[in-house]
């Protein structure tokens, strides 16, 4: 069963984020002087049983940015639904951020970061933000963006009738990272956001 963190036990326990948060649009532009980060995409192999301290780092950047919505784990030790491989939660490197699609005020913060974390910046590099984080996955609302692609594309289980809201992330934003991005070696955990997040934000299992 899920266990949900409510975004203000998050916030109470957050540094207050950078000026540079609060007023930029795109982090990512904030950069631009470091080296962009390449692309990259590390399999999952099995479970950690573990929080990895980028994954802990962006649930406390989720709860400082987003106006809606509430963190809905890290760590799970499980494979991919429907599938053999293992999830990126069984490494505890992915955050869901529990949005439903169908409320309008969520649905609009769910968009928003997708094309957020995904947009160019101010050099037109791709993906600018996820490739700063050290992302490889992201999934929303039947939508999916890797490393193989700067575009989303459709989400491939949504292809298939009655699929569960959940596994169509049609009730959750799912971010996953990369084990440099995991281990907050990219460029926005080591020079935008240096701080790591204090160890009581780590989010129940589910």
């Amino acid at each position: 069963m899920r266990r949900i963190l409510p975004l203000a036990l998050l916030a109470l326990a957050l540094p207050a984020p950078p000026a540079a948060l609060a007023g930029q649009d795109n982090p990512a532009d904030g950069l631009l002087d470091r080296p962009m980060d390449a692309y990259r995409a590390d399999r999952a192999t099995g479970c950690t049983n573990e929080e990895q301290p980028g994954a802990l780092a962006l649930q406390g950047w989720l709860a400082a940015r987003m106006p809606v919505g509430e963190s809905w784990g890290i760590e799970e030790c499980r494979r991919v639904r429907g599938g053999q491989s293992w999830s990126l939660h069984a490494e505890g490197r992915a955050v869901d951020w529990k949005l439903d699609v169908d409320v309008p005020s969520e649905r609009r913060a769910g968009d928003r970061l997708f094309s957020l974390l995904l947009r160019r910046d101010r050099r037109s590099q791709p993906n600018a933000l996820a490739r700063r984080m050290g992302l490889q996955e992201v999934i929303w609302n039947c939508r999916i963006w890797t490393p193989l692609s700067t575009l989303p594309r459709p989400y491939g289980p949504c292809a298939k009738s009655k699929l569960d809201r959940t596994t169509a992330h049609r009730d959750h934003v799912h971010i996953g990272l990369n084990w440099r991005g995991a281990l907050m070696k990219t460029t926005f955990w080591r020079f935008y956001m240096p701080e790591p997040p204090a160890p009581d934000l780590a989010a129940p299992s589910r």
